[in-house]
């Protein structure tokens, strides 16, 4: 008896936590699309952008963030120069 209710008070806090993990991460808007500018200053997300922009290369021309991402990686580089 008291194994089930163990297993029970188990499964309820499991599924609060993964409740809560899912409440506490931030969906960002598809119609929030960051300018080259922000993208000339955080590199990481930059390079995750051009990543996934790669990955799919049938929508990387139909989304904003993508040639964004792009201009500011071109810039990036040609000021380095």
């Amino acid at each position: 008896m008291k194994t089930r209710q163990n297993v029970t008070f188990i499964r309820i806090g499991a599924s609060l936590l993964f409740i809560s993990v899912l409440v506490g991460c931030k969906i960002r808007d598809p119609q929030d699309v960051r300018p080259v500018d922000w993208y000339e200053k955080h590199d990481k997300e930059r390079a995750a952008m051009l990543a996934d922009c790669q990955a799919d290369p049938t929508t990387a021309d139909a989304m904003p963030d993508c040639k964004n991402a792009a201009r500011a990686e071109e810039n990036v580089k040609s000021a380095a120069k």
